[in-house]
């Protein structure tokens, strides 16, 4: 993942929404560890962003290419395992949480569906690949809305 991809999430509002950015401040991950002795620890991670999102405050990439995360908890884990699934693995965070269905939940939240639609626009005209699954659930959601 390079810089410029995470400065254009951060510049465009519908990529900062659905990838929860906050920050890329090298500074504000500090919060996340206890000592340097901890961050030494991840050392083999390159940390991207800091989220808003609870289940996911820092984000960073493995050496192999999988998404690391560290959640509100401190707790870690592979998160995803490509970059450009993380705005349909926060969707679906955000349908659980909300105790609805995948499609019910895009259906209700014309805003959220609608940058979710921008972002599949972006990601072929940048040619990165997301997952057929996640179109497959765009256009459920418009066929019920429409």
């Amino acid at each position: 993942m390079d810089r410029e991809t995470i400065e254009e999430i951060k510049n465009t509002d519908f990529l900062r929404r659905v990838f929860f950015f906050k920050s890329n401040n090298e500074k504000d991950f500090s919060f996340m560890f206890e000592s340097k002795r901890e961050i030494k620890k991840y050392a083999h991670i390159k940390w991207l962003y800091l989220s808003d999102n609870k289940y996911a405050k820092l984000i960073g990439v493995m050496e192999e290419g999988f998404v690391f995360t560290i959640d509100e908890d401190f707790d870690n884990d592979i998160f995803s395992f490509s970059f450009f699934d993380i705005p349909f693995d926060f969707f679906r965070l955000s349908a659980v949480d909300a105790g609805k269905s995948e499609v019910d939940y895009l259906t209700n939240n014309e805003l959220y569906r609608s940058d979710l639609e921008k972002y599949v626009a972006w990601c072929n005209t940048n040619g990165y690949k997301i997952e057929k699954r996640d179109t497959r659930l765009l256009q459920e959601s418009l066929s019920i809305n429409g």
